[in-house]
């Protein structure tokens, strides 16, 4: 089982330098996807392209919560203890 990791981009949002994405190609025994990954003031957040939602961590909770935006439906979120 073979995994690369290459990083493909880094961008600074809206000029503030605490507020970082990074964006990775990950291919995994011939499957590939792509990973972004958002650091900001108040913690992180991951994607995975072609994945339902983002996954980000709740420091004051001690959770990693998933949050899903369906049309039409709202915003919904599913709380995981770490």
């Amino acid at each position: 089982m073979e995994i690369t990791i290459k990083h493909i981009g880094t961008h600074i949002n809206k000029g503030d330098e605490s507020d970082v994405t990074n964006t990775y190609r990950v291919i995994d025994n011939g499957n590939e996807f792509i990973i972004t990954f958002r650091t900001h003031r108040h913690g992180g957040n991951l994607g995975l392209a072609g994945q339902k939602g983002i996954l980000y961590t709740d420091h004051d909770s001690n959770t990693v919560c998933r949050q899903v935006l369906d049309i039409g439906k709202g915003l919904r979120s599913e709380d995981r203890k770490r």
